[in-house]
């Protein structure tokens, strides 16, 4: 994928959760498998514009739950983003 596809603002990477060492198999993970619950009520993410963020978990959960393109689900030659 070239960068110019993506949004900025698309999430490309954060805290997966650790409780699940699978999910740590090859550097790449999938929104709904998690994120970590160090921070007690978010995780931090990056951007792909290089910027860092805070996301709750109520937000994080909604979005890998929705069924269109996101910030998370968001796969250029995909209409949903998957």
């Amino acid at each position: 994928m070239k960068l110019s596809s993506l949004c900025g603002s698309d999430i490309a990477f954060w805290e997966t959760d650790e409780k699940w060492p699978t999910n740590f198999n090859d550097g790449a993970s999938y929104p709904r498998e998690g994120v970590s619950a160090r921070h007690s009520n978010g995780a931090i993410n990056a951007a792909f514009n290089g910027s860092v963020s805070f996301i709750k978990f109520g937000t994080w959960y909604a979005e890998v739950a929705a069924t269109n393109r996101n910030r998370l689900w968001c796969y250029p030659r995909s209409p949903d983003g998957r």
